[in-house]
């Protein structure tokens, strides 16, 4: 997709999140389709904000709550981000988390349907496993669900799930291996919030969680102290739907 058709892409998808606090709204757009005018959101970029508590549970088991929350509306009016990323997200005041950058978003009517498998050029850190095209399968929500658990992942660790550079090698890896679980680079992370981010990290959407319920009620389990309990136990698929 080239600049101008990710530009009208955005203008069309914005216009479907009108009202989320945590995303920025759409003002104009010239005829051309060569620039948006936006709202600016009042935050800072995530890596730096992080970068002041590194490695803090709390805060950042709030942050992936708060992340949820965002995403919980923009999945409600049937848009799937599809390009998450620490550099996607801000800190807002407040708590909240904010998403930029939905030109590459798709819209979704039903859990079922969605992009069909072209997948992107290259892998990426924070990228589904869906999502590279090598799976035959259509990509839906869960796959912000994965980026959810990676950024969750890096915050913890510093690194993304998957530290390969070289694109075959990152594929490969993002196919075929489960990344190395969050307790082994941070061991004082607790065995139960790392079992959490192994779901979310699942290569099969299936296996990850398939509510936004029940992945807000286990991160909140954690944040609670509740760290020895099986994630996804109360977890039925649920169609995502606006309040």
């Amino acid at each position: 997709m080239d600049q101008s058709a990710e530009l009208r892409n955005e203008a069309r998808i914005l216009g479907l999140l009108e009202g989320i606090a945590g995303v920025p709204q759409l003002l104009d757009i010239d005829d051309a389709g060569a620039k948006l005018v936006l709202t600016r959101l009042d935050g800072t970029p995530l890596a730096p904000a992080a970068a002041e508590h590194p490695g803090e549970l709390d805060r950042v088991l709030r942050t992936l709550l708060a992340l949820l929350a965002t995403l919980e509306q923009v999945h409600a009016r049937g848009v799937l981000h599809g390009h998450l990323g620490p550099g996607k997200l801000l800190a807002l005041p407040g708590g909240g988390v904010g998403l930029l950058d939905f030109g590459r978003a798709v819209v979704q009517q039903h859990i079922e349907a969605g992009p069909q498998p072209g997948g992107d050029l290259l892998p990426r850190a924070f990228g589904a496993p869906e999502q590279t095209g090598r799976m035959a399968r259509s990509v839906d929500y869960r796959a912000d669900y994965y980026a959810l658990g990676a950024i969750g992942y890096w915050l913890l660790t510093g690194q993304p799930p998957f530290v390969e550079t070289a694109p075959l090698a990152l594929l490969h890896a993002v196919l075929t291996r489960p990344p190395p679980p969050v307790h082994q680079i941070a061991p004082w992370v607790p065995p139960g919030v790392s079992a959490l981010l192994d779901k979310l990290l699942a290569k099969s959407p299936e296996a990850r969680f398939q509510s936004a319920h029940g992945l807000r009620q286990d991160l909140q389990r954690c944040l609670d102290g509740q760290l020895d309990f099986t994630p996804g136990t109360h977890d039925p698929r649920t169609q995502p739907t606006r309040p």
